[in-house]
C-alpha cells in the first residue's frame, strides 16, 4: 500500500516538475534554473510523511499550512485595505487641483528672456534678430550675465526676486527702469519617467501643477505591457512603491501625487503581477493579475477549471513568498482550502491573490500533497528568494 502510495506522489511531482518548466519562462531564467537544479537533485518519499494543519502550532519546517477560515478572509481583507491606503500615497504631498500656478525658483540650465522696456540695447546689445524663445542661460554656477549688472547669481531665486534685483542694479544706467523676466525654457527642475510607457523620457517641471498623472500622460501614458497594478518611485534614497489602482481611482477615490526634481518613475510590465497556477487543472499555466482582483477560484477557471479525473474533492493550496530576505528565519505561507467542505467554494471566491502566488490544485487526498509539498516547498522558497533579492536590486 506505502508502495502504491510512493508511486503516485511519484508521478503527481513529475507532472509538477513538468508545469514548473513549461512556465518557467514565464516566470524568469533565475526561477527556471533554481526549479532545475532543485528537481535534478532528486529526493526520496518518506510513507507516512505529515503536515501539521494547525496555524495555532507556527512552523514545521519552514512554511506554515493556514486553513482558510472566515476569519482568515477577513484578516486577508483587513490587511489589503491598510496596505492600499499605504500604497496609495506612503504620506507624499498630493498635488492640489485647485493651485493655478506654483512659484518656480530658477535653477542652472533655465533659459531667461529679459526685456528692459524703451532701451533694446539693454535687452539685444547686439543688435542681431533673434528667434522667439532666445535668451540667457543660467549657468552650472546659478549666475547669468546680463549688460550693466553683469555676473548676477539667479540660482533659488523666483521671477519676481530675479526682477527686483536687475531693476536694483540696472538703476544706475536707466531711471526706474522697467523689466521684465520670463523663462523661456525650463531645464533645471525634471521628472524621469522610464519602463513601460508609449514615450520614456525627461517631463520639465514649469509653473504649471504638474503631478503623476500629468507626467504619465505627457509621456503617452501606458503601453499595453504596463502593469496595471503597481509603478515604482524614487525620490532621493527612498523607494515607493505606489498603487496604480489607487492612483486613477478606487474606493478611496483619483489622487494625484506632487512630484519633485530628480524624481524617477518606472513602470514595470506585467511580469511581476503574474501568478502560478499548477497541479490538476486542465492548462496550468502562469497568468497576469487584472488591474482590480482575481480570486483563487477565478484563477482556476482562467487555468480552464480541474481536472475531472484527478482532481473531484481535492484542496486548493495558496504558496505565498515572505517579505524576508532570509528564508530560512520566516516561514513561506501555504493557505489551505478545503474543498470538500460546503464552504469551501465560498472560500476559494473570495480568497483573492496577490503578485507571485503559487496556487496548486491538488489531488484527492491530504496524505499524498503532504509528500509532494516537501518535494515542491524547497524550489518555491528559491524562486521567492530570488525575485526579492531582484526586487530590491532595482
Amino acid at each position: 500500500m506505502r508502495e502504491a502510495q510512493a508511486n503516485d506522489v511519484r508521478q503527481e511531482t513529475v507532472v509538477v516538475k513538468r508545469s514548473l518548466v513549461r512556465n518557467a519562462g514565464r516566470i524568469g531564467l533565475g526561477a527556471l534554473a533554481c526549479t532545475l537544479v532543485v528537481f535534478s537533485s532528486g529526493c526520496a518519499f518518506a510513507p507516512g510523511m505529515h503536515v501539521n494543519v494547525d496555524p495555532k502550532k507556527a512552523v514545521e519546517g519552514n512554511y506554515r499550512i493556514i486553513p482558510v477560515t472566515s476569519t482568515v478572509l477577513g484578516e486577508q481583507r483587513a490587511w489589503e485595505q491598510t496596505r492600499a491606503a499605504a500604497m496609495r500615497t506612503w504620506g507624499l504631498p498630493v498635488q492640489d487641483p485647485a493651485a493655478p500656478t506654483r512659484e518656480y525658483r530658477i535653477g542652472p540650465g533655465d533659459v531667461l528672456a529679459v526685456t528692459v522696456w524703451e532701451h533694446p540695447e539693454l535687452s539685444n546689445p547686439y543688435g542681431e534678430k533673434r528667434a522667439a524663445g532666445d535668451g540667457i542661460e543660467v549657468g552650472v554656477d546659478g549666475r547669468v550675465f546680463f549688460p550693466y549688472a553683469g555676473l548676477t547669481k539667479v540660482s533659488g531665486l523666483t521671477l519676481d526676486d530675479v526682477r527686483a534685483l536687475l531693476t536694483r542694479k540696472l538703476g544706475v544706467i536707466a531711471r526706474s527702469p522697467q523689466v521684465d523676466v520670463r523663462v523661456v525654457a525650463f531645464r533645471s527642475q525634471r521628472v524621469y519617467i522610464t519602463g513601460e510607457v508609449v514615450q520614456p523620457g525627461v517631463v520639465a517641471l514649469d509653473t504649471a501643477p504638474k503631478g503623476l498623472i500629468e507626467a504619465l500622460a505627457e509621456r503617452g501614458g501606458l503601453n499595453e505591457r504596463a502593469s496595471r497594478r503597481r509603478i515604482y518611485l524614487s525620490r532621493g534614497k527612498a523607494r515607493y512603491e505606489i498603487d496604480l489602482r489607487r492612483i486613477y481611482g478606487g474606493e478611496l477615490g483619483a489622487v494625484n501625487l506632487a512630484l519633485k526634481s530628480g524624481d524617477v518613475i518606472r513602470v514595470p510590465d506585467t511580469s511581476e503581477d503574474q501568478v502560478l497556477v499548477l497541479g490538476e487543472v486542465t492548462n496550468p499555466r502562469a497568468m497576469p493579475l487584472p488591474g482590480e482582483t482575481l480570486s483563487a477560484l477565478s484563477a482556476i477557471a482562467e487555468a480552464g477549471g480541474v481536472s475531472r479525473l484527478s482532481a473531484r474533492g481535492s484542496d486548493i493550496y495558496v504558496f505565498r513568498a515572505s517579505d524576508s530576505l532570509e528564508p530560512d528565519r520566516e516561514a513561506t505561507q501555504v493557505y489551505q482550502i478545503d474543498m470538500r467542505k460546503p464552504q469551501g467554494m465560498l472560500f476559494a471566491t473570495h480568497f483573492e491573490l496577490r503578485p507571485r502566488d503559487v496556487v496548486y490544485v491538488a489531488s484527492t487526498g491530504l496524505s499524498k500533497y503532504n509528500s509532494v509539498v516537501q518535494q515542491l516547498l524547497p524550489s518555491l522558497q528559491e524562486i521567492f528568494y530570488i525575485d526579492r533579492i531582484m526586487d530590491r536590486s532595482r
